[in-house]
């Protein structure tokens, strides 16, 4: 019989072989590092992203209903201290950085086929008078509820509730007494120092079946001071804040919003509850002209270690 001998690689073969096998191991390694490293880096930017525009558009669309002449710029150590927004330079402030406002009440007014409240004031309505105003076209009991629920009950417009809602007539002036002033963060309740709210009034609401609602001035006197009735108007139940807080140890802000406190009954936003729109925050920035707002928003988002990335968003809201 014969034996037949296997052929075996050569030590040279051998050696190629370890050699290229090292090779394609070295190249596969780092292509999954890079691909690793870009997945995280990609993750870290989609966060940043989505939690950016998430908390812009959250302020966009409180401010897209916010009432004329009451954006205010705040310092945050001293909330008394304030400025319009709209007396911002296009370089910012860097004192003022906290952003208040009142926004009137769309839930109530566009939830239903028929608005909570109208808009309408009847001034020659019998109903109208130096202590109420007809509003045709309301239906005050479904605006409670709405606001009832929104404010966890501490708001209400025909009962119950320990704060009332205000009106804010569409005009440019006002009466205080025998001058015509114009309106303002100061009559409307912003102004924490004096809490003049000689052009801002709180109402509770008289619901009619077949005739017209009626809303009725909680202060008939309002301490002497002179009412114009004006035929359209907007009803507000909250102002709203914007804070930075700067995080303890970082150089990073919490932005929070407070809300449900009501400037026109002596509140201010650091007594108000408050939710957290964003963490990490290096940059917020607003200004305001030509009834224009503009927004810019930056917030960082750890990827490894002490690399971060920065993501920032700008916003106008344009009514």
């Amino acid at each position: 019989m014969h034996k037949h001998k296997k052929p075996a690689f050569t030590m040279i073969e051998v050696v190629f072989v370890i050699v290229i096998l090292g090779i394609v191991a070295s190249i596969g390694s780092s292509l999954i590092v890079k691909t690793y490293e870009s997945y995280i880096l990609q993750r870290a930017l989609h966060r940043a992203s989505v939690s950016t525009e998430l908390a812009a558009m959250q302020l966009v669309n409180r401010l897209t209903f916010r009432i004329d002449k009451t954006t205010v710029a705040r310092r945050p150590s001293a909330p008394y201290d304030y400025i319009t927004v709209s007396s911002i330079s296009s370089n910012g402030d860097d004192i003022h950085t906290a952003l208040e406002w009142i926004s009137y009440d769309d839930d109530s007014f566009s939830a239903t086929l028929t608005p909570g409240w109208s808009g309408y004031a009847d001034v020659i309505d019998p109903g109208t008078g130096r202590a109420a105003f007809a509003t045709p076209g309301s239906n005050l009991g479904t605006a409670s509820t709405i606001i009832g629920n929104l404010s966890d009950a501490t708001v209400s417009l025909t009962g119950g509730g320990g704060d009332r809602p205000a009106i804010f007539f569409n005009a440019k002036e006002y009466r205080d007494g025998n001058t015509t002033s114009s309106y303002g963060a100061g009559c409307m309740g912003l102004d924490y120092a004096t809490n003049d709210t000689s052009c801002v009034l709180a109402v509770s609401g008289t619901v009619n079946a077949g005739a017209a609602d009626i809303l009725n001035f909680t202060d008939a006197a309002h301490t002497g001071k002179e009412k114009t009735i004006y035929e359209h108007y907007k009803l507000a139940w909250s102002a709203y804040a914007v804070v930075p807080v700067l995080i303890p140890n970082t150089t990073l802000y919490e932005l929070r919003l407070y809300y449900n406190y009501q400037p026109w009954q002596g509140e201010e936003y650091t007594g108000a509850p408050y939710a957290t729109l964003l963490r990490n925050v290096s940059v917020f920035k607003f200004s305001e002209s030509g009834g224009t707002v503009r927004l810019k928003l930056c917030a960082q988002q750890n990827i490894a270690g002490t690399k971060n990335v920065t993501i920032c968003k700008e916003k106008a809201i344009i009514r």
